[in-house]
């Protein structure tokens, strides 16, 4: 067994069979090195990290004051989903291997106040910039040096000594959460009320139904050119599906475009509960007097309806076109990146959202 890794020019990191001369080992990659010129034992080296951690009780003993350190603002994830708050973080010489075969970095280490069996945690950015190679077969560590390559093992005993202290060392008390519900799973979440001030503004005489709500935040000046802004566009808001005066059909209509060989379904009928089949007969009705469908007795296609539960407790009805979608072709054309829309707002002061209230009731279908 032979394993490579070119990392400059006429240069290799080689490990050989011959090499390994703990080969029945499971234990972690513990190796020492130099920190601030004084010799640290105990460093693990972790590759499934993404930080340099050096724990506390070390740094006090390198000597370092806490004039060195530097805020940190972010907190550290552990493997379990814990959250470790760090101190501050420093900046420090590391220095790997024997003379005269070392190598030495600048290395950010980021200060934690726990007790751990070990002193010091290499991450992959450290061991990158090493261009260090890690056989964890051969408990061994290879990296490039000036002076060919150099060579870091771990001693076994030092390895299953820190085993054992971190198995033994008394756990941290986790905070006991009640157990799951699983049927909370199943409920829909329920969005949480704006605590933000509004005001109802009427934007039509004698209507008190036909009324808007601005938030109570905004600086006065735009409280005023808001409200103004939409008293003169009263007339493009509505309340009601009957207030729809629809899209001219010269303008814009729905066609659709079936494949030829495509042959009419028939979906079987569903049935439903009392209260779905009441919310059902409300919506058609609904629809029909502001004439947005009309009755088909003898229809080619035939689709149910699906009722999906709103967070506010409703019903909203939709239809199951999905053999309708199969016989359609598929459209080239897919709308814009949400991502993409947000960038768009980047220099602007203000962001509009508007509910468009069953807008594509008001596109009629072609004959």
């Amino acid at each position: 067994m032979e394993k490579r890794s070119r990392l400059e020019p006429g240069s290799q990191i080689t490990f050989r069979v011959e090499e390994a001369k703990f080969p029945n080992h499971d234990d972690a990659l513990v190796v020492s090195v130099r920190i601030a010129n004084a010799r640290v034992k105990r460093v693990i080296v972790d590759t499934g990290s993404s930080a340099d951690v050096l724990y506390f009780e070390v740094f006090k003993r390198l000597g370092i004051t806490k004039g060195d350190l530097t805020p940190l603002a972010s907190s550290l994830t552990g493997f379990m989903g814990d959250f470790v708050s760090p101190l501050e973080t420093t900046l420090l010489p590391i220095t790997i291997g024997e003379e005269p075969r070392t190598e030495t970095i600048m290395t950010t280490f980021i200060v934690v106040d726990l007790p751990s069996a070990y002193n010091v945690i290499l991450d992959r950015p450290t061991l990158n910039k090493l261009k260090a190679v890690i056989s964890t077969y051969h408990h061994a560590l290879k990296f490039l040096t000036s002076s060919r390559v150099g060579v870091v093992r771990s001693d076994p005993k030092e390895s299953r000594q820190c085993y054992l202290t971190a198995v033994t060392m008394p756990k941290r008390p986790r905070p006991i959460q009640p157990p799951l519900d699983p049927r909370n799973d199943f409920k829909t979440p329920r969005h949480s009320e704006s605590t933000e001030q509004l005001v109802e503004v009427l934007l039509r005489r004698g209507r008190p139904d036909k009324v808007v709500k601005v938030g109570m935040t905004l600086p006065e000046a735009d409280q005023i050119q808001l409200v103004n802004f939409l008293k003169e566009n009263a007339d493009v808001f509505v309340w009601y599906p009957e207030d729809m005066l629809g899209v001219n059909p010269q303008v814009m209509q729905h066609h659709l475009n079936i494949c030829h060989e495509a042959h009419p379904i028939k979906q079987r009928p569903r049935k439903f509960a009392p209260d779905r089949q009441k919310a059902i007969d409300d919506e058609v009705d609904r629809l029909m007097g502001a004439r947005f469908i009309s009755e088909v007795r003898y229809p080619r296609w035939l689709s149910n309806i699906v009722l999906v539960k709103k967070p506010n407790g409703s019903w909203r009805m939709c239809v199951d076109y999905t053999d309708f979608n199969r016989a359609c072709p598929k459209d080239c054309y897919p709308l814009p990146r949400i991502d993409h829309l947000v960038d768009a707002t980047v220099g602007h002061e203000l962001l509009t959202f508007m509910d468009a209230f069953l807008g594509y009731n008001q596109i009629q279908m072609a004959p």
